[in-house]
């Protein structure tokens, strides 16, 4: 993840605080058997989320291993990245993943 952009009924924000200079880092691992994982580093401490997901005509519904669910709307997909967002009445969570494999 590169980024986000969050926005309600009383603002937006962009938020660009990713990567090793920031400390904090989060990966998406997607592989084609409908399974994935979550990964994030902050200052040094690394957490793992496994989960499946279902792809839709341009939606991607993700379950994770504590039985969470989210349904995204997928923006962008190309060779070079995605980006996922989620609209759940005023709000909007937008994420960027650049592809680094």
């Amino acid at each position: 993840m590169y980024k986000t952009y969050y926005a309600d009924e009383e603002g937006s924000e962009w938020d660009d605080e990713y990567g090793v200079a920031a400390g904090c880092q989060s990966f998406l691992i997607i592989t084609a058997n409908g399974t994935g994982a979550m990964e994030d580093i902050d200052e040094g401490n690394k957490h793992t989320t496994s989960f499946t997901y279902e792809i839709e005509s341009g939606y991607v519904t993700i379950t994770d291993s504590y039985g969470d669910t989210e349904r995204w709307t997928v923006k962008s997909l190309t060779d070079k990245g995605l980006v996922l967002e989620s609209i759940c009445g005023n709000e909007t969570l937008a994420i960027y993943y650049k592809r680094i494999k």
